[in-house]
């Protein structure tokens, strides 16, 4: 057996070390001599993804400690603690605008490839594409897409021709049947319902302007938004419901987000969501803008709470009307209740009131009137003591009075108050749409205020407490516009046709003919409006659509407003107010082409017939005669006499009510205002209208010659007017000295 090889003597092994050891720090110090010069040399500037350098850095930012090499680049993510991902970059326009939030992407590639290519092929809503269940389940794909990215632009564009085309190509058809099929279409109703969704999202708030899809962007950044705002436009018939009742004032943004927010606090999955969609809209087109308490200006209400409060209000059978059921424009009346959780719980509370029948609600108002239950404890039993001292309360009835919040509904029902914001207030407690109507105000007199309320699906109750003069019609603010509407707006809401299959039909050819006018087809849009007048001619909001549109339409002559304004006096024949309206749009479009003497005249004889027919009505009256007077004002100077006879007519028609007659001499002061002779000719004809027509007790005498006086004055001619007045003074000494005498 051979020897075995030598092997090498152990003290050779740590010389052999340090040699490596040696020959590695030596390759180190080379390295780091020969990268060290490249600290000291700028950077080059960032590169966004569009290629243009980025903006320069403020102070705070330049000013940084030095940073070893190993903790920029690739071995960021290395040194970073563990669970922190690295910031997002921003895509086209940057992270919070453009298409949105992008994963981190390299530099380099990210200016070699961009965002990802859409296709930008058009959305086919033809009969072939209509009929296949694929195209519409790739438009909801692409919805979701949107929905994340925020390409809306893109989407939009898609969407429109393909619409437009599927528009031009339905046969012309005066009822509507024809483009109603085509807006029932699930595919197509979908497209139409997000182009216009899309389109109506722009934001004026304040001094900033955003189109729509920035906004749709800025909604899906929200907490919560991104899945209802991916719902919402997969269902056309929830943008349908929202479309329909939005109006020009509304904040769509702010509304969608007010939606989302009561759609996101349903508990699910039970069936609590959806099942309270119209009371959601209804909340998000009232809270679109700050409410507040009505007697707490300064204390806004939560939109969150009130629905939560309306919501459980309805699961445990305390409304006395359905929510669930009930139209928009009726529940916006509920959702504007300008009182607190408190009153609201409380009146839910109030045995009285839970068992009052709605029809029997003007009771409400009757007994706040009468000075409510506990009334009888605000009268002093005792007798005052001193010649000076006041007569007090027992101390019981104090007390009782001292537990209750004055301006409450609950301090109204017990010791009395505002008969009218009570009844109010406490009908939307239970869900009965209600409002608070008033009068116009004429000169220092302040308007009277009365109650209405939606009395059962047929009618409405506008009668609860009018005074017997001067209150012919009444005003309510929409809780939706913050606008005025007028009474017999209110009234339209329970008309026959309102809920049934009519006010679908009319509905859909509303926002068809809204969709056509996006588009660019004004002849598509007067068609489908005229059909869905049609199809419920007593839908005030078509007509006034209606009527919009074609007062926007410069190729319009007189003669489709002549027969369009016939259609409306037909449809409305028993309502003075529409009558009155299609007279107004008459004098806008239609007598402005004729002389002044002949428009005048067919003015005057609509106001005859008027007051024929509708005798209560003079508030129409004034409205036919202020009309008059604009149209003979365009020249004031050919049709002076014109002027002095019609005011002069009408000042002797209303002598005999002082608010008219205020009234009258208001509008022509206003039509005569800056010429000197046609005052003159106000001032004689005011006169002498108030000395042979009006008669008056001797106060109300001197309330009308101070006011006669003020118009002298401003007609430069209070020395003239000082002889009025001093008779009216010598009237009402004399009628003070003949009380005093009989007193004795």
């Amino acid at each position: 057996m051979p020897d075995p090889a030598p092997t090498p003597d152990r003290p050779r092994t740590p010389v052999r070390r340090w040699t490596l050891v040696g020959a590695g720090l030596f390759a180190t110090i080379a390295i780091f001599l020969v990268t060290r010069p490249g600290r000291d040399q700028p950077a080059a500037p960032d590169i966004a993804r569009t290629g243009a350098a980025q903006a320069p850095r403020s102070a705070a930012e330049t000013v940084t400690t030095p940073t070893d090499p190993e903790e920029v680049g690739f071995f960021a993510d290395f040194f970073r603690p563990r669970g922190e991902t690295p910031a997002a970059e921003g895509a086209i326009g940057g992270v919070d605008g453009g298409t949105g939030p992008r994963k981190a992407v390299p530099a380099a590639a990210t200016a070699a490839s961009g965002p990802p290519p859409l296709d930008l092929t058009p959305y086919d809503f033809g009969p072939t594409a209509r009929r296949n269940p694929a195209k519409l389940a790739t438009l909801l794909a692409d919805t979701h897409a949107r929905v994340l990215d925020g390409r809306w632009e893109e989407h939009l564009a898609r969407l429109r021709p393909g619409l437009k085309d599927a528009l031009a190509a339905i046969k012309a058809d005066p009822a509507g049947k024809a483009p109603e099929a085509l807006a029932r279409d699930p595919l197509f109703a979908v497209g139409a319902a997000q182009a216009m969704l899309i389109a109506q999202s722009g934001s004026t708030a304040g001094f900033t302007t955003r189109t729509g899809p920035e906004s749709l962007r800025l909604l899906a950044q929200g907490e919560g938004l991104t899945a209802f705002l991916d719902e919402l436009l997969r269902h056309a018939d929830w943008m349908e419901t929202f479309l329909a009742q939005v109006k020009p004032e509304d904040e769509v943004p702010a509304a969608l987000k007010v939606w989302a927010a009561c759609w996101n606090s349903d508990p699910f999955p039970l069936p609590l969501r959806g099942k309270y969609l119209r009371l959601q809209v209804a909340f998000a087109l009232v809270f679109d803008r700050e409410l507040n308490i009505a007697n707490e200006p300064e204390t806004a209400i939560d939109p969150l709470i009130r629905y939560a409060f309306f919501r459980s209000a309805g699961e445990e059978g305390k409304l006395k009307s359905d929510v669930t059921k009930l139209p928009v424009d009726a529940l916006i009346w509920v959702a504007g209740a300008e009182v607190g959780e408190p009153d609201l719980h409380w009146a839910q509370q109030e045995t009285k009131l839970r068992h009052l029948p709605v029809e029997d609600w003007a009771k409400a108002f009757g007994i706040v009137q009468s000075g409510g239950t506990l009334g009888r404890l605000l009268v002093p039993k005792n007798k005052p003591s001193g010649k000076n001292s006041s007569a007090k309360l027992p101390r019981s009835a104090q007390a009782k009075i001292d537990e209750v919040d004055e301006g409450s509904l609950e301090y109204a029902f017990k010791f009395g108050g505002d008969a009218t914001a009570f009844a109010t207030e406490s009908a939307r407690a239970f869900g009965i749409p209600a409002a608070t109507l008033a009068s116009p105000k004429v000169g220092a007199n302040q308007p009277a205020t009365w109650f209405s309320f939606r009395r059962d699906a047929r009618h409405w109750d506008t009668g609860v407490g009018r005074p017997e003069k001067g209150a012919a019609s009444g005003t309510a603010t929409d809780p939706q516009t913050r606008l005025p509407v007028r009474e017999f707006e209110l009234t339209a809401l329970v008309d026959r046709k309102h809920q049934g299959p009519e006010a679908e039909r009319c509905a859909r050819l509303r926002l068809l003919a809204r969709l056509a006018g996006q588009l660019g087809e004004p002849a598509r849009r007067q068609a489908c409006l005229a059909a869905a007048c049609q199809a419920d001619e007593r839908s005030i909001v078509a007509w006034r659509e209606r009527l919009a549109a074609l007062a926007t339409d410069d190729s319009a002559t007189t003669a489709p407003w002549g027969a369009t304004l016939q259609e409306l006096r037909h449809a409305f024949d028993d309502s003075a107010d529409l009558r009155a309206l299609a007279d107004e749009y008459e004098a806008r479009f239609i007598l402005g082409h004729v002389t002044a003497g002949e428009a005048v005249r067919t003015i005057q004889g609509h106001l005859q017939k008027l007051l024929r027919e509708f005798p209560a009505r003079r508030d129409l009256y004034l409205a036919g005669i202020s009309r008059a007077g604009r149209i003979l004002a365009r020249n004031r100077a050919t049709n002076a006499t014109a002027i002095s006879s019609l005011y002069r007519e009408a000042l002797a028609e209303c002598a005999g009510d002082m608010t008219e007659f205020r009234g009258v001499l208001a509008d022509y002061y206003a039509t005569v205002k800056g010429d000197e002779k046609l005052e003159q000719r106000f001032l004689e004809d005011s006169e002498r209208a108030f000395r042979r027509k009006v008669e008056l007790d001797a106060l109300a005498f001197f309330d009308m010659t101070e006011e006669l006086y003020v118009y002298f004055r401003k007609c430069g001619q209070g020395q003239q007017g000082l002889r009025l007045r001093k008779e009216g003074e010598k009237a009402k000494e004399d009628a003070l000295k003949a009380a005093l005498k009989a007193a004795k």
